[in-house]
């Protein structure tokens, strides 16, 4: 009589499995850190055309903030400013963000810079805070892509082959 070898599953398949969870994982976590460098990469370029191009100035209140959060951890704030120009109001988001709370209060008053022909686009005047903070933002999401990458390019091979993670 013939003894019959018992079948174990295959482990390369769950080492697929796991391979293709990662993936998927850095994949959604890639396109988060892409819409946040994004955001802040979009306020920079809108910092900047402010400073060449926005020539009146005001005063604006502050008379909201808006929040939005990114997963459990990570929350973005946008003020909502209050202003006048030549009688006319105006009640607008900031295209400037931050993620300390902190940062912008209801009530709060900013000098703005804004286009004479547009007057609903604006921009602080004191905008190298918010400038400053994006590049830090920006450069904390590369380095963390990065480091990302970098464990995935030294996890496959280590998942292909067959040994444990």
């Amino acid at each position: 009589m013939q003894r019959q070898r018992a079948r174990h599953p295959d482990k390369r398949q769950g080492n697929d499995d796991m391979i293709i969870l990662v993936l998927l994982v850095a994949g959604l976590v890639g396109v988060r850190i892409m819409v946040i460098i994004s955001s802040c990469n979009g306020m920079m370029e809108e910092i900047e055309r402010a400073r060449r191009f926005y020539t009146g100035t005001t005063t604006a209140k502050v008379v909201k903030v808006e929040e939005e959060r990114f997963g459990r951890e990570r929350a973005y704030y946008w003020p909502v400013f209050h202003y006048e120009i030549d009688g006319v109001e105006y009640e607008k988001k900031a295209w400037l963000f931050t993620d300390q709370y902190w940062w912008y209060q209801k009530g709060w008053e900013y000098e703005i810079r804004y286009n004479i022909s547009n007057p609903e686009e604006f921009m602080l005047v004191d905008d190298q805070g918010s400038y400053d903070r994006a590049q830090h933002i920006v450069t904390e999401h590369i380095i963390i892509a990065v480091v990302i990458g970098v464990s995935i390019i030294f996890a496959i091979p280590l998942g292909l082959s067959g040994a444990k993670l």
